[in-house]
């Protein structure tokens, strides 16, 4: 069958060369064309499916909404742009039969229509970073570090069982930063430790999970996310770190995932000034320095020569601010396949039929760049082979697998696997008799339903919020980064004073970096836990 679509792919690509679709003629020696230019520049494409502008037929006013199934308008744009790749969040992932089918009309829309079945990707985790809320939630990378391979593969391989269920064929993870800078806004509880040893054993272990289920594995944030004070998603990062510097710290996991033979390595959008010294010209006129998705160095040297990596380098999002507010997305999306990215991912500039344009407008420049040379048309070649062959491991009968809904602290598990998850996850610090006040507390809803009501309002709590109050106890739900802004800061401790001048002891559920002791020394109980709500369950079970 998988012969058959790419017969029938390359089918296509011949009768679009004989209608002049095609590169200009090759030069002597070169490698023939095995698709038009065109077709291969698709294929490094990389975009999401979240959010959708539409014209209303009656009052010809636009329409956003949040995509959760094909309709004609997306199918037409899809097949206009022809994507290599396909991402989607949680917004479109709304439950299991609701994604399967969303991935399974995307992949039908492409075979219809002649086009090669786009990757479809999602950024699974576990912890806090999780699309497929539907399922069970997934401990942290932080709270598996602690566990043993054996755990942390089959936990892997039931999160890689639930993401192919759901039609994905490629899952950004595993995180292989090393956590070793304490204000670090972004990585914290997403990496597996603070040393080269837990966050090798981690990483490795996601990544033979996944194989032997057939699921894809993505190792990120390459050269290393672990040293910023800086979000990339709100600014361009910079570490002064030299070569040498991350050889001996950072380089060293994504070296282990490498030979555990990892299928893609995402890069990271940071500045490292004492590695790249190239300049890109930024939005405003200004010489910037290259962050590491931009940079020839980083992704060709020491990626690819220096580590030995031969797979496909995906790009992170181009649209998270590092890029965006630095540079024309057009230009960096270009500057990013030149420096070795195979896939370039941009998340916001999909989302109408009239932003076909400003594609088309991309696609015209890259092709001016093959042409010209700025892009070398044997780097092209190289790219798409490399594509291919990605696209070649996927699991191929993904529709025998069916959607199965489990938990980690469910009935099933034993007590041994309760205790040593909670430990993983849970660290306690205060008076531990406290969680006695809810296991009653509203005829024991807390005990029943906090799991699914966790997972339910995960992403529309605010911190402060209170899960449980009654006239003894109050437990308060916060998630921080390690810089938390005054805002978070004073909601928090208005409402811990609050409860304490009502006489009540405050138990606070520290779901983000571990900040509430400091914040807030008042408190009776604090349970930190790593960035996961998955132990939480296990304490009243032991």
């Amino acid at each position: 069958m998988k012969r058959f679509f790419l017969t029938a792919f390359l089918a296509v690509g011949a009768l679009l060369s004989l209608l002049s679709c095609a590169a200009p003629a090759n030069k002597a020696g070169e490698q023939p064309l095995p698709v038009p230019v065109r077709e291969i520049l698709r294929q490094k494409l990389c975009v999401d499916l979240r959010y959708w502008t539409s014209n209303t037929i009656v009052s010809n006013e636009s329409v956003t909404f949040t995509v959760k199934a094909m309709d004609e308008e997306i199918a037409e744009a899809l097949n206009a742009l022809r994507p290599g790749a396909v991402i989607l969040f949680a917004e479109s992932c709304q439950d299991g039969p609701q994604v399967r089918k969303l991935t399974t009309d995307i992949r039908a829309e492409a075979r219809a229509n002649g086009w090669y079945d786009p990757l479809l990707t999602v950024d699974e985790e576990g912890g806090r970073v999780e699309r497929l809320t539907f399922g069970p939630h997934f401990p942290s990378a932080a709270a598996l570090g602690g566990m043993d391979e054996a755990y942390i593969e089959n936990m892997a391989g039931e999160l890689a069982d639930l993401t192919l269920a759901s039609g994905f064929d490629l899952d950004f993870a595993p995180v292989c930063d090393v956590d070793s800078n304490p204000k670090n806004p972004v990585i914290n509880t997403r990496s597996f430790g603070h040393d080269v040893q837990t966050v090798s054993k981690g990483a490795t272990a996601f990544i033979r999970s996944f194989r032997k289920h057939g699921l894809l594995s993505c190792a990120k944030h390459f050269p290393g996310h672990g040293d910023t004070s800086v979000d990339s998603h709100t600014g361009l990062p910079r570490v002064e770190k030299t070569l040498n510097d991350l050889r001996s710290l950072e380089l060293k996991p994504f070296k282990a995932a490498i030979d555990e033979g990892v299928d893609c390595v995402m890069t990271s959008h940071i500045q490292f000034p004492n590695i790249e010294t190239n300049t890109l010209t930024g939005l405003n006129g200004q010489k910037i320095l290259r962050p590491a998705t931009l940079s020839k160095t980083i992704l060709k040297d020491v990626l690819r020569n220096e580590l030995g990596f031969e797979g496909v380098i995906i790009s992170d999002d181009m649209d998270m601010d590092a890029i965006s507010k630095s540079f024309d997305w057009k230009e960096a999306v270009i500057e990013s396949w030149i420096a070795g990215c195979d896939i370039t991912m941009v998340t916001k500039r999909f989302q109408s039929l009239a932003s076909i344009k400003e594609w088309d407008d991309l696609l015209d420049k890259a092709e001016a760049a093959v042409a010209d040379g700025r892009y070398p048309l044997g780097e092209l070649i190289a790219s798409y082979g490399r594509i291919k062959k990605l696209k070649d491991r996927c699991r191929e009968n993904k529709e025998t697998v069916t959607l199965s809904f489990f938990s980690y602290c469910g009935p099933d598990k034993t007590p041994q696997e309760i205790d040593s998850l909670s430990k993983a996850t849970i660290i306690m610090k205060g008076d531990k008799s406290l969680l006695n006040d809810f296991v009653d507390y509203n005829g024991g809803w807390f005990q029943r339903n906090f799991w699914l009501a966790a997972r339910k309002r995960m992403f529309q709590l605010f911190n402060g919020t209170k899960l449980c109050d009654d006239q003894k106890t109050v437990m308060i739900y916060n998630y921080s980064t390690p810089n938390p802004d005054q805002k978070e800061i004073e909601r928090l401790q208005k409402l811990v004073k609050e409860s304490k001048e009502k006489g009540q002891k405050v138990v606070i559920l520290s779901c983000g970096s571990p900040v509430e002791e400091k914040l807030c020394p008042e408190a009776d109980l604090i349970i930190e836990t790593k960035g996961s709500l998955a132990g939480v369950p296990a304490l009243f079970q032991q």
